[in-house]
């Protein structure tokens, strides 16, 4: 999931992501252009990565990793990508 702007409070709210609903439990760790948070879907355990993007080059970027990602779900030794999304 990609946002542009400032990180807002998602800790226990129920996202949708391309048709895949997750609850956002808690704030696992941050770098310096995205968050990872630790999520719930039915009795799965998931990761999110919301990813902050300010400008068209940062956002495209953060699109050419997700899709990157995606592409590479499917290795053995790749973490499987459920969905990306872009938030305005």
């Amino acid at each position: 999931m990609l946002r542009s702007g400032k990180q807002s409070n998602i800790i226990g709210r129920l996202l949708c992501i391309n048709g895949i609903n997750v609850r956002v439990m808690r704030k696992i760790g941050e770098g310096g252009f995205a968050y990872v948070y630790l999520c719930n879907r039915n009795k799965q355990t998931l990761a999110l990565k919301r990813i902050t993007t300010h400008d068209q080059a940062s956002k495209d970027a953060a699109m050419a990793e997700a899709n990157l990602s995606m592409s590479l779900s499917d290795h053995d030794a790749a973490v499987s990508v459920l969905a990306t999304d872009v938030a305005e």
